[in-house]
């Protein structure tokens, strides 16, 4: 049945005309430009204007712990840094509330650092740092320069409150306006300005429930 209905199309079109085919042109040598077709390479594509954007970008990986005291209160750091603005360049006019941590040295695991930063801004060396549950990345504006901040979250608990700040560093020093620890009710009942800024989202469900089975992907 297929057939005679392709055999009844061909008689209805007609008798085609004949398609003048050219000779096949001989290959030259290798690395011959003069008799390469250069039309049929294929265009490259450009890369997403966002991708290229961070692609071109420094990152600034960091590791980040939220300190939790016998009670379940975060501690916070309230800073205000001229120098770090957003991924437009604007600073924040208010000073905001992070959690303790700091840049990745080059020699140093995200854990190492978030133990060594631990230490500094909180003299509490007995600090049980646990593991990494939380990560995000976004753009920010240091010193003029836009850089991809890569941060990693770490939980970690103590049962102490008392906090010492001689491993300090000059920066933080200036920048650094309070500590304090923050119990659940008054974080997520606070004005203030958190970062990141979905920290009072996804705090609960920590406390509740521990420790992810696998790190969290949070908004920055």
């Amino acid at each position: 049945m297929m057939s005679s209905i392709v055999l009844l199309l061909v008689r209805r079109a007609g008798p085609q005309p004949k398609t003048k085919v050219s000779p096949r042109r001989k290959p030259g040598p290798i690395g011959s430009l003069s008799k390469c077709d250069c039309t049929r390479r294929r265009p490259r594509v450009p890369l997403p204007a966002q991708l290229l954007y961070l692609r071109n970008m420094r990152p600034r990986p960091t590791a980040r712990v939220l300190l939790l005291d016998a009670t379940n209160r975060l501690l916070l750091i309230r800073m205000h840094d001229p120098a770090v603005g957003g991924a437009d360049g604007a600073v924040l006019r208010d000073a905001y509330w992070v959690t303790i941590g700091g840049a990745i040295e080059p020699d140093e695991t995200p854990e190492e650092t978030a133990r060594r930063e631990l230490i500094e801004e909180t003299g509490l060396a007995d600090a049980r740092l646990g593991p990494n549950v939380w990560y995000t990345e976004h753009v920010l504006t240091v010193a003029g320069e836009k850089r991809l901040l890569q941060e990693h979250f770490f939980v970690a608990h103590t049962g102490r409150s008392d906090l010492a700040t001689a491993g300090w560093t000059d920066l933080e020093r200036r920048v650094i306006r309070d500590m304090r620890w923050w119990p659940l009710p008054d974080l997520l009942e606070s004005g203030d300005i958190f970062f990141p800024s979905s920290l009072r989202r996804h705090l609960p469900a920590l406390l509740e429930n521990g420790p992810p089975s696998e790190i969290i992907r949070i908004e920055p």
